[in-house]
């Protein structure tokens, strides 16, 4: 009888030590805090997420843009743009940047704010400029009311090129790092 109760404790106690170490391994990882930044910009930060600043602050540190100025939103609203579902946007006058957020999973904020900073220093860097009816883009001309189909965009081709090893990066600093887990 007490070799019984030893094994059902045993094997209560493996259970649990298998559910804490799928749960730590969910992927869920959290955001740091107290994050120190080489270059300080200005982020203005207009959503109840804290960690939104850390994110743009810690792109613009190893994009190495300095002296910017960033606005943040968000909208709980689902924006569409053929057949799309447009995660983020970004305008700018010239002096200041506003990221535009549309209802953002959790788990894809640093991929869509990585993307929309690379769309910030093509900004920068005039390879994009932006007036009320077209778009200049590394001098070549289009027309707003006749743009080419979202995908082919070539300032979008090259933000989803690179926004991946920003991404990465950004990840690298922002997030805790994974929790291992060994049953024995």
């Amino acid at each position: 009888m007490k070799k019984t109760k030893t094994k059902i404790l045993v094997g209560v106690s493996i259970i649990i030590l298998i559910i804490i170490g799928l749960a730590t391994l969910s992927g869920n990882r959290s955001f740091k805090e107290d994050l120190k930044y080489e270059i300080n910009n200005t982020v203005i930060n207009q959503t109840s997420e804290t960690y939104y600043q850390d994110i743009i602050n810690v792109g613009l540190n190893i994009l190495k843009i300095k002296q910017q100025v960033v606005i943040i939103k968000v909208t709980r609203e689902e924006k569409r743009y053929d057949d799309l579902i447009i995660r983020g946007g970004i305008i700018t006058n010239g002096y200041q940047y506003l990221i535009q957020l549309y209802n953002p999973p959790k788990n894809e904020i640093i991929d869509i704010i990585a993307h929309e900073l690379i769309h910030l220093q093509q900004f920068k860097s005039k390879d994009l400029i932006e007036t009320k009816d077209t778009i200049f883009y590394k001098g070549m001309y289009f027309d707003k009311t006749n743009l080419p189909p979202y995908n082919t965009r070539p300032w979008e081709i090259n933000a989803f090129i690179n926004q991946k090893p920003l991404q990465k990066q950004i990840k690298e600093i922002v997030l805790e790092p994974k929790s291992s887990f060994n049953i024995f």
